[in-house]
C-alpha cells in the first residue's frame, strides 16, 4: 500500500502542473478515467454484496439450519451432493488489548489452567546496540535454560520505505526484491469533494 503522505505529495505535484495533452489524448484520458471510476464503483458494490452474502451464509449455517435440524431431530441432510451436518464448533481467543485480558488470565490461573498462558518477554534495542542485544540473549540463554530465546531483527516498513526513497533520489541501485520493495508508477483515484 502506498504511504498516504507520499500519495498526497504526488497528487499535489500532479494538480500543481497538469499535463497538457492533445485533444484526442485528453478525450481518451477522460474516457479511461470514467471507466476507472465506473469499475471502482462496481467493485465497491460487489464487495458489499459479497459481504452481505457471507453474513447470510453464516446465519444459515450457524443458526437457521442448526435450529431446523434440531427441530426435525436429524443430525444431517444431503442436498445437491452436499451434506449439511451439525457439529460442535469452538474457538477461544483472549484479546490481549482488551480491558478484560488480565481478568481472563487471572481466572485461568485461579482455575488450574495457568499452564495455558505463555509469557513473552520482548526487549527492543536501538540499531547501534547490537553487541548489547547479543550479550543479553547469551545471558538469558545461559541463566534461563527453560526459555526459548530468540533475537529477532526487523525494520519498520515506513522507515525502510523512506530510506529506499532517499537512496533512489541519490541514484543508488538497490536490491529491491531482496528488500521487499517495489518502485513504479501508478494512477490512483481520489474522490474530489464537491464545492
Amino acid at each position: 500500500m502506498l504511504d498516504p503522505s507520499l500519495l498526497a505529495e504526488l497528487i499535489d505535484e500532479v494538480e500543481a502542473s497538469p499535463p497538457q495533452a492533445p485533444g484526442d489524448n485528453l478525450k481518451r484520458l477522460q474516457d479511461l478515467g470514467n471507466e476507472a471510476i465506473q469499475l471502482e464503483q462496481e467493485i465497491d458494490d460487489l464487495e458489499l454484496e459479497a459481504s452481505r452474502k457471507k453474513m447470510r451464509l453464516q446465519s444459515l449455517l450457524n443458526r437457521d439450519m442448526v435450529d431446523l435440524l434440531d427441530e426435525c431431530e436429524v443430525p444431517d441432510i444431503t442436498i445437491r451432493n452436499r451434506q449439511f451436518l451439525v457439529s460442535t464448533y469452538c474457538k477461544a481467543s483472549i484479546k490481549t488489548d482488551s480491558s478484560t485480558a488480565e481478568e481472563a488470565y487471572n481466572w485461568l490461573e485461579d482455575n488450574d489452567a495457568g499452564d495455558l498462558i505463555k509469557r513473552d518477554v520482548i526487549v527492543s534495542f536501538p540499531k547501534e546496540f547490537q553487541d548489547e542485544a547479543e550479550a543479553l540473549v547469551t545471558f538469558v540463554k545461559e541463566r534461563y535454560q527453560m526459555a526459548d530465546v530468540l533475537l529477532k531483527r526487523g525494520v519498520p516498513w515506513a522507515r525502510l520505505t523512506s530510506w529506499v526513497k532517499e537512496q533512489r533520489k541519490l541514484g543508488e541501485v538497490l536490491p529491491l526484491e531482496l528488500l521487499g520493495a517495489s518502485v513504479g508508477r501508478i494512477v490512483t483515484i481520489k474522490k474530489v469533494k464537491s464545492k
